[in-house]
């Protein structure tokens, strides 16, 4: 409402102007362009200010719902967990980065007690252990 009245008073002010001779027309045109791009960047502005906030509101429910204390504890009869032997197998995943794109198809991977993996680049080069 604001933007229409700003446009409203400078257009209708320098038309006023320009017919009374008190101003040329180039100064009409100027003011209006003016008073356009004045009311596209208030537009952008409020659109900015209005997705930070939108933004924020996101980052707090997601706070909310992360920082829920843990409620699992183990009884005082409890016993520290030993592991004598123990692997990690995956077997056939499979995964597609949407439709079109492909992505793991049928990967099978054992991972024996006190191996390490590390992540090779497109090159074959070692990039940083996991």
């Amino acid at each position: 409402m604001l933007n229409g009245l700003l446009i409203l008073a400078n257009v209708g002010g320098a038309v006023m102007l320009w017919m009374h001779n008190t101003v040329q027309i180039g100064s009409v045109v100027i003011a209006t362009m003016l008073t356009l791009r004045i009311d596209s960047m208030s537009e952008w502005v409020i659109q900015l200010v209005r997705h930070v906030f939108q933004d924020l509101g996101i980052v707090s429910e997601g706070m909310g719902t992360i920082a829920q204390p843990v409620t699992l504890v183990d009884t005082a009869a409890s016993k520290p967990l030993r592991v004598s032997h123990a692997k990690i197998e995956i077997c056939d995943l499979k995964h597609n980065y949407g439709r079109d794109r492909e992505g793991l198809d049928r990967l099978n991977v054992t991972i024996e007690p006190g191996e390490k993996l590390v992540w090779l680049d497109a090159q074959g080069r070692v990039n940083r252990p996991c």
